[in-house]
């Protein structure tokens, strides 16, 4: 759910760290989501759920979180990491307003797919830069 902004940069910092190695071997996790995000306060970050783990290049199989799924894994067969990076900014979405930004339960449902996200200001931010702060310090 929802989290501080100073636990929100730790925690994506690390997932991030992992996807640039994970990217860098031309390996795709395909499932970067809240539920394969383990996290303590304090504590290091794990991802999770290898299971999806596929080469960059053709992929013929969707696979993934459908709220959190990247466009081209339903549209295209050809993946690389940015496939990976959608779902990551999916999951700081996530991280930032307690909500997908695209709620979906199935690949049919996929919303992503033509429609905007939320805003996030307009969300959680609204209450917490009142004082016209910086609400990530």
């Amino acid at each position: 759910g929802q989290l501080p902004g100073r636990e929100v940069a730790r925690v994506l910092y690390d997932i991030a760290s992992g996807l640039s190695v994970l990217h860098a071997r031309g390996w795709l996790h395909r499932d970067i989501a809240p539920r394969n995000v383990l996290s303590e306060p304090d504590g290091p970050t794990t991802l999770i759920d290898f299971g999806a783990m596929v080469p960059m290049g053709p992929c013929s199989q969707t696979v993934g979180t459908p709220a959190f799924v990247a466009p081209e894994v339903v549209t295209r067969s050809v993946l690389d990491g940015r496939a990976d990076l959608f779902s990551f900014g999916a999951t700081l979405y996530y991280a930032l307003t307690g909500e997908a930004p695209f709620p979906a339960r199935t690949f049919a449902e996929l919303p992503h797919l033509r429609e905007s996200p939320f805003n996030v200001r307009a969300g959680r931010f609204a209450v917490d830069d009142e004082d016209g702060g910086d609400p990530c310090p």
